[in-house]
């Protein structure tokens, strides 16, 4: 997979750093940017994650939303009856 990449330089805790050299000498991760990279990834899914719930939660009290939902739920109840014969 060819990503393009870009070098940023920041600042994190000394003790961090050491864990992550830590962890590239016991050849656990590859290098401290491929263990930077993997943190990153698991930290914006998190994000995604979280905004989705809290996006659920509001949709939730949205009546409009809540009709269309049932509408739906309601529609593939019946085409999956029809599908099964049940």
């Amino acid at each position: 997979m060819n990503v393009a990449l870009k070098r940023i330089t920041v600042n994190i805790p000394c003790d961090l750093k050491n864990q992550l050299t830590i962890y590239v000498e016991q050849k656990v991760i590859p290098s401290i940017t491929s263990g930077i990279n993997t943190a990153i990834c698991i930290y914006l899914k998190e994000l995604k994650k979280q905004a989705y719930i809290k996006a659920m939660k509001e949709a939730s009290s949205d009546p409009e939303f809540l009709r269309r939902t049932m509408e739906t739920h309601k529609f593939y109840d019946s085409y999956a009856e029809d599908l099964l014969g049940e």
